[in-house]
């Protein structure tokens, strides 16, 4: 018989007790669910180091859980970049990870740099003012007009451009007001430029000392001899005003002081010395240039 009651007592203390959630009674119950206790600055220590504020300081909540966010761990502490918190007393522009995208067709986020949005480290893209890859020009923002002749290649069998601007448009050369003419060398209605849809140079009666055959009449001049012509800035044959009508070909013989048979080429252009060349050894007589 008391056997029996003593084996009713010990089934008895084996009843297991509720855990419950006591906040503030000094003992951090892990099993109830516990991380701090309100009094305990050890329990919460090295919660807002483990978010990148190691000099921060977290709280223990109401029902004992550790909160460690960015407003609780910069509360007086001096802000300073990498605190999570963008101080534009600091200059800052950012603070951890950007939310701004890039300029141009990407999804990619502008990087932030010792808390600085760096645009400038954004991949390239038409209109940051730098020629990329697949791009032409790119002027950026500003509208600018290019010299066809020195700042743009021209595509076409190799010919470059005499004259006329270029502008940028879509980081891509607008070369519609480029022309061949000045280029020196005379285009005609024979030369194809290489383009699709195919489209054909404009005429041109001369360029530079180059000139149309049919230009060059020699009935109204004497042998040797043809019409003394000029090239306007327009590649078009003109008569030159105040000079004789016919002036002497190339390789005709001349002479330097007769100013009413002159040579068709002009003195000194490009460097290349008197149109009117004399042999210094004097054996062969001047020759036109």
């Amino acid at each position: 018989m008391l056997v029996t009651a003593v084996g009713a007592i010990a089934a008895g203390c084996l009843v297991e007790l509720e855990h419950r959630i006591a906040c503030g009674d000094g003992y951090i119950d892990r099993a109830a669910g516990e991380e701090c206790e309100p009094d305990d600055l050890e329990s919460v220590a090295g919660a807002c180091a483990l978010i990148g504020l190691p000099t921060g300081i977290a709280k223990c909540g109401d029902s004992c859980e550790i909160i460690a966010d960015v407003e609780t761990c910069t509360q007086g502490v001096p802000p300073r970049c990498g605190d999570g918190r963008i101080d534009v007393s600091l200059g800052e522009t950012c603070d951890g990870d950007s939310d701004v995208l890039c300029p141009g067709d990407t999804l990619q986020l502008v990087p932030c740099l010792a808390c600085r949005l760096r645009v400038d480290a954004c991949p390239p893209y038409c209109g940051d003012g730098s020629v990329g890859p697949g791009e032409e020009c790119d002027d950026g923002d500003a509208v600018l007009r290019h010299d066809c002749r020195t700042e743009v290649h021209s595509p076409h069998q190799g010919l470059q451009f005499g004259s006329g601007n270029a502008s940028c448009r879509n980081c891509l050369w607008d070369t519609s007001e480029c022309s061949f003419c000045g280029n020196g060398t005379r285009e005609g209605d024979e030369k194809l430029v290489e383009t699709d849809p195919e489209i054909y140079a404009m005429h041109e009666a001369c360029d530079g000392e180059q000139f149309e055959l049919n230009s060059l009449s020699t009935g109204q001049c004497a042998e040797g001899m043809r019409l003394n012509l000029v090239c306007t800035a327009s590649c078009e044959a003109e008569p030159r005003q105040g000079e004789p009508p016919c002036c002497l070909i190339s390789g005709a013989v001349c002479d330097p002081d007769d100013v009413e048979r002159p040579c068709c080429t002009r003195d000194d252009p490009g460097g290349r010395g008197p149109a009117c060349e004399v042999d210094p050894s004097g054996v062969q007589p001047p020759i036109c240039r």
